[in-house]
């Protein structure tokens, strides 16, 4: 069974199937990895949520911007304080 389009474009067949070979090879090693980390960030996510619901996650959230807000207010204090000293020294 000899191809026309194979002859006059000088390629062996072996070559096509050795390409394709290589080819799915690396498609299947990039699947792996691919799927290894969804499963990653599944299981993040399921720990993320595990037991919290979306009450108590937004209430979490809030004591973390209050904090921030509260050591935001302590660092101006603090260059307040520290222009202070460096005027007085």
């Amino acid at each position: 069974m000899e191809s026309s389009i194979l002859k006059k474009l000088a390629i062996d067949p072996a070559f096509i199937f050795l390409f394709i070979l290589i080819l799915i090879v690396v498609l299947f090693v990039l699947y792996v990895n691919v799927t290894m980390k969804y499963n990653r960030l599944k299981s993040s996510y399921a720990s993320f949520m595990r037991g919290k619901d979306g009450k108590t996650l937004e209430e979490s959230m809030k004591d973390k911007f209050s904090e921030v807000d509260a050591i935001l207010k302590i660092t101006k204090q603090n260059r307040l304080d520290i222009k202070e000293i460096s005027k007085k020294m």
